[in-house]
């Protein structure tokens, strides 16, 4: 059988929290976990550690850990994932998989899926890649610096991006 979580939750907020997580072996799974707002953690099944504070922030979490996401939709479709720091609505909305992000700002890493190592920091930063709208869905250890800075192309990895719109050359 598995082991009955510690517990030391805190959901606020309709349908915050999933109370019928159980723990697998470690008794501090499904534990420790803040969830304010509607929807805020709703998935969680095994993951501990994790903030959520807004609405849907962390909805679809289940086994990640040690996840911070403040702000409307943050982190929404984050399932897997550990370590990100998810700050402004819809920084960091996609990334599913993605582990010790960094976004801060609306939409920043918002296209970002299974993405690793990030720091965006500004309105829609590193939420594009090249010129046009396509969605930057998989560079791993870069920086993007500034209103709409973006990859030069997606999956690009290790670029360091400064500037309002500027366009990473790697």
């Amino acid at each position: 059988g598995g082991a009955v979580p510690n517990g030391a939750n805190v959901f606020l907020g309709v349908n915050a929290g999933n109370f019928t997580m159980a723990a697998v072996g470690d008794v501090s799974q499904a534990s420790y976990n803040t969830g304010i707002g509607t929807l805020a953690l709703n998935g969680l099944t095994r993951g501990y550690r994790n903030v959520a504070i807004g609405d849907q922030a962390l909805r679809y979490l289940t086994t990640g850990n040690d996840n911070l996401a403040l702000g409307t939709r943050s982190g929404l479709v984050v399932s897997t994932g550990a370590q990100n720091t998810l700050i402004g609505s819809y920084s960091g909305y996609a990334v599913s998989t993605g582990s010790a992000n960094i976004a801060i700002g609306y939409s920043a890493l918002g296209s970002t899926s299974t993405t690793t190592g990030n720091v965006a920091v500004g309105h829609l930063a590193g939420l594009y890649a090249g010129s046009g709208t396509t969605g930057n869905t998989g560079s791993d250890y870069s920086v993007y610096l500034g209103y709409g800075s973006r990859a030069s192309a997606v999956n690009t990895d290790n670029e360091v991006v400064i500037g309002k719109n500027a366009i990473g050359p790697g």
